[in-house]
């Protein structure tokens, strides 16, 4: 099952659009006045670990729903970090949040969770009810075989927190998010850290990004570009990767991308900016710029997928495709 780790909404990836996205979200804020307001800041892996008192390995037995809250019940299978002593938890959360995207649980599946004491909790057990750091960053439904991937991430990580050397420390941090990126199970979690402006939700920070995508070493930078071109489906992650490998393979992420948008099914509309914005350079003339207005017109609308796939096929005859 794939990570359900998502972002509050669909997202793009230049600043010319972000206006676009505040608009829209202004309008869901009016719609669901009683939902928190505002996107979090982004919290990959690194982060989480940081933050979370408690990390383990999961199963959700069962969903109690509650007047304000609902509880996810949780077999605890392994600890990855902390230490709790009891074979159930309980996940406090508030799955009719709109924005941010609250932490979701689904019976019968496995979980990946980030945890802190839930303090609020009237319960006579209040040992036993906890919260999600970080809402659904913090609430990863995987596979098991994901899970193991991320275990192994998270044990080099709390290894690379104890070292005191700060050069060994970057350099240790750069491989291991590499290897996250190499990775379609933690892809998000490397590409999010090694190129941040690739990502539009890091406009929404609030701990500041460090760029440790400046120090690839060659030999990392192919072992990324290789993962990019392997990759068999088209996710948001692919625009971290071309950005990262992109200087000194212009041509063959070129090529890559121009594959990728021709095949680019129509539950994936949200992503076709990110392709023009990264492929209009191959015809940036007065043509291209009045298919990109005319585009921003529709890009968001839910009843428009024929005019966008429209917008698809002048593209690429505007780039000689």
């Amino acid at each position: 099952m794939e990570s359900t780790k998502v972002w509050c909404f669909p997202l793009t990836f230049k600043t010319n659009t972000m206006k676009k996205y505040l608009i829209f979200l202004l309008i869901v804020i009016e719609i669901h006045a009683n939902a928190s307001t505002y996107p979090i800041s982004p919290a990959p892996l690194r982060e989480l670990i940081q933050k979370s008192d408690y990390i383990i390995k999961g199963y959700v037995a069962d969903i109690k729903n509650e007047k304000e809250y609902s509880v996810a019940i949780i077999a605890v299978k392994e600890s990855y970090q902390g230490n709790i002593n009891v074979d159930t938890i309980r996940i406090r959360f508030e799955p009719n949040m709109i924005c941010p995207s609250p932490d979701m649980y689904f019976k019968n599946t496995h979980i990946l969770s980030f945890l802190k004491k839930d303090k609020n909790t009237k319960s006579q057990k209040p040992d036993n009810y906890f919260r999600a750091v970080a809402l659904n960053y913090g609430a990863k439904t995987l596979d098991i075989k994901d899970i193991e991937i991320y275990r192994q991430r998270i044990v080099e990580f709390q290894q690379i927190s104890k070292m005191t050397d700060k050069s060994k420390h970057f350099e240790a941090t750069v491989e291991c998010l590499v290897k996250c990126a190499e990775d379609p199970a933690t892809r998000w979690e490397g590409t999010y850290e090694l190129s941040p402006e690739s990502d539009f939700m890091s406009s929404y920070s609030t701990t500041g990004t460090a760029i440790y995508g400046s120090i690839l070493s060659d030999g990392q930078t192919q072992r990324l570009k290789t993962a990019l071109l392997q990759g068999d489906q088209t996710d948001y992650t692919d625009f971290g990767l071309a950005d990262l490998v992109y200087p000194g393979n212009e041509q063959e992420i070129d090529k890559f991308l121009i594959a990728k948008l021709k095949a680019l099914p129509d539950n994936a509309y949200w992503y076709i900016d990110g392709y023009f914005n990264r492929l209009k350079h191959l015809n940036y003339s007065a043509e291209m710029e009045t298919l990109l207005k005319d585009f921003d017109k529709i890009a968001y609308g839910h009843k428009d997928k024929e005019n966008r796939r429209q917008a698809i096929n002048k593209f690429l005859a505007l780039i000689g495709e």
